[in-house]
């Protein structure tokens, strides 16, 4: 005889306890093993971020200590030496006689007491077409940066470059120097043309 309190249906009560707890352990194991996937791929995605941040920022550098370093070369007119900063694509369309010819005709006024530059935007991007507004040659690595120069006496130029990277190293593809913020008209470019 049943009491009316019983179901006779139901599990007895140490099975009940037993079910409850093996259901308990299953999702505990589910949760926890949820829980180490999310782990893993937060970490996978830090560690993407990381690693590309310190890419870009260990090309910012590299970069723009090459541009720093051609500056400096024009300022001490070290003609030959600046040259060779080319990239490959500018020294085919400009020999040393030109370029020398060119920035001998106002180093004075563009490159003379210079110091340092005030970096101000700095972009870097993979370009797989090699045609980019009239840069038909551009590939690889890019990056254009914007700079203030700084000169002796408290005198500034804004500059606009283009760097290219080939074979691991950072040359010049092409440079702006303006005579103010404002300007848009350059007083002394290096461009193809």
């Amino acid at each position: 005889m049943t009491l009316p309190s019983e179901n006779p249906l139901s599990a007895p009560p140490a099975m009940e306890k037993s079910l409850t707890r093996k259901n308990l352990t299953i999702r505990t194991q589910v949760i926890l093993l949820i829980s180490f996937l999310a782990f893993l791929c937060s970490a996978a995605c830090m560690a993407t971020f990381g690693f590309t941040l310190f890419t870009v920022r260990s090309e910012q550098t590299q970069a723009q200590d090459v541009l720093n370093t051609y500056i400096q070369k024009l300022s001490e007119n070290k003609i030959n030496e600046a040259y060779f900063m080319l990239s490959p694509d500018m020294k085919s369309l400009k020999t040393l006689e030109e370029f020398r010819s060119m920035v001998e005709q106002d180093n004075d006024l563009q490159f003379q007491g210079y110091q340092n530059m005030t970096f101000r935007n700095f972009r870097i991007v993979r370009l797989t077409n090699r045609q980019v507004q009239n840069h038909e040659f551009l590939a690889g690595f890019s990056v254009w940066i914007s700079a203030t120069v700084n000169y002796e006496g408290g005198k500034k130029n804004d500059l606009d470059a283009i760097l290219e990277k080939r074979n691991g190293q950072w040359s010049i593809f092409e440079m702006k120097l303006y005579s103010s913020p404002d300007s848009r008209n350059p007083i002394s470019s290096l461009i193809l043309v």
